[in-house]
């Protein structure tokens, strides 16, 4: 967008300079400080202030890509690092984490659940809160 509008203020500028000096019309100019002032001086001006100001975003988004490519690779050594530290052999894992086998215990078996309806269970609490 900001290289646009470079574009477009040097042609406006260019345009305005190349009609006042093609055909001598002078009032068009400003008396800015006591001297005449073309407005075409004003137009390239701004397209000078639009090009700088694209250079400058443009070195600041390189400088933002470097800065998150650095970024990524350190986080990648970090998670390689933590990777490559295996457990120690004599340690037993912790049986509550292992997935191979059935669950155990009063949580494990949910037989005794599937054998009441849902809904007759619902239905036997709503009775009893609108008895009290």
């Amino acid at each position: 967008m900001k290289l646009f509008l470079t574009g477009f203020w040097f042609l406006v500028g260019f345009s305005i300079l190349a009609i006042q000096a093609l055909t001598d019309k002078l009032e068009l100019s400003v008396n800015l400080f006591g001297a005449r002032f073309s407005p075409g001086w004003l137009a390239i001006v701004l397209g000078l202030f639009n090009l700088v100001r694209w250079g400058l975003e443009r070195g600041a988004r390189s400088q933002n890509r470097q800065a998150d490519a650095a970024w990524a690779e350190q986080l990648r050594s970090r998670i390689r690092e933590t990777r490559s530290e295996k457990p120690a052999e004599d340690v037993e894992p912790n049986p509550d984490f292992d997935f191979k086998r059935p669950p155990t215990g009063p949580r494990g078996h949910l037989d005794s659940c599937r054998d009441t309806p849902v809904l007759a269970v619902a239905a036997d609490q709503t009775s009893e809160v609108f008895k009290a």
